[in-house]
């Protein structure tokens, strides 16, 4: 296994313990599709050749969606904060 998959893997578990441990429908959906697309790129990884055939602007969007999915699981961890653990004492 490469260490690229194995970083991938590690990615998709942390995300399955974040759905696993959240109770909110829309942020426990939100981490098991950021689970399943790392999981995919390990799978990637692991063929022969596979990423470095498979088309630059098709890798660069799949970042920027799981870049964006991880940013908005942030944004609602941080508005899901009670405010007075949000503002400075």
């Amino acid at each position: 296994m490469s260490s690229r998959s194995e970083r991938y893997l590690s990615n998709a578990e942390k995300c399955r313990q974040y759905a696993d441990a959240v109770d909110t429908f829309g942020t426990k959906r939100l981490y098991e599709e950021l689970s399943r697309q790392w999981l995919h790129l390990a799978e990637q990884a692991e063929e022969p050749g596979r990423l470095t055939s498979l088309n630059t602007s098709a890798m660069n969007s799949r970042r920027i969606m799981l870049y964006n999915l991880e940013r908005e699981i942030e944004r609602f961890k941080n508005s899901a904060q009670p405010i007075a653990s949000r503002v400075p004492a």
